[in-house]
């Protein structure tokens, strides 16, 4: 069943029973969460209770090199690892902030696939243009390497193939796997390792980051008194005669 047969199954059910329903899907038991609140007790509160993983299937522990990835591991000292590695190498504040020129690249990226699908008259699908420009940006993240639009078709088809080089220098996450050493096993990560992690690190940013951003533009355009006050919000911080918003004019 896709998740989008699951979607309307879980809301009725969360109508009914409540906030929190327990389902067992295949031979496992899923908990399934729909109030922040109680997200937020059982994620942040309570983590050591609710972060262990069930033992993995035959299919994913060849995914997840046999739970070797952060979403699959077992709570312990590699889990810690490799969660430490991705917060601080790549996720952290000084980090992200590295990255402006690939933000600024993925948000031409989009601005032109909508001129171009507008100027043919065609109706727009923010969700797959906001998906291609989400990949691009973790790609680039991912490997240090930036692709064009063929590039990006062809890398979904042969497993996220690393392809042109970028010409500025960039930290990697695949940077950060090749010297990490996991230290209760005494060795390094494994190259099927690194591939898990890599992959999980794409999938993981690419829906999330799209459905969000799907979500704001709708409530746009659904709630013109919203946009009107965002628009106004920007007129306050962006100069007439600039084309675009600055990230150092966000944060006025």
């Amino acid at each position: 069943m896709s998740a989008f047969k699951v979607e309307p199954i879980l809301r009725s059910l969360h109508a009914k029973f409540g906030p929190m329903v327990t389902l067992r899907v295949g031979t496992r038991t899923a908990i399934f969460i729909a109030d922040r609140t109680l997200a937020h007790e059982a994620l942040i509160q309570s983590s050591a209770v609710y972060a262990d993983r069930q033992p993995a299937g035959a299919t994913i522990r060849v995914i997840s090199s046999n739970q070797h990835n952060i979403t699959s591991s077992s709570y312990g000292p590699t889990w810690r690892l490799l969660r430490r590695n991705l917060t601080a190498e790549i996720l952290h504040p000084s980090r992200v902030k590295s990255y402006t020129h690939a933000r600024n690249w993925v948000l031409q990226i989009i601005q032109n696939r909508f001129e171009s699908q507008a100027k043919a008259g065609r109706p727009i699908c923010a969700m797959e243009h906001f998906q291609h420009a989400m990949f691009c940006l973790l790609v680039l993240m991912c490997f240090g390497d930036k692709l064009d639009e063929d590039q990006i078709k062809r890398i979904k088809e042969v497993q996220r193939q690393m392809i042109v080089n970028f010409n500025e220098y960039v930290l990697s996450m695949l940077d950060t796997l090749l010297d990490l050493e996991i230290r209760n096993e005494k060795r390094k990560l494994k190259e099927e390792e690194m591939v898990s992690l890599c992959s999980e690190f794409l999938d993981a940013g690419t829906d999330t980051t799209s459905t969000a951003l799907q979500w704001i533009m709708a409530n746009l355009v659904k709630y013109p008194q919203t946009q009107e006050k965002l628009f106004m919000e920007i007129k306050g911080v962006v100069q007439d005669s600039e084309e675009s918003i600055k990230e150092e004019e966000l944060q006025r």
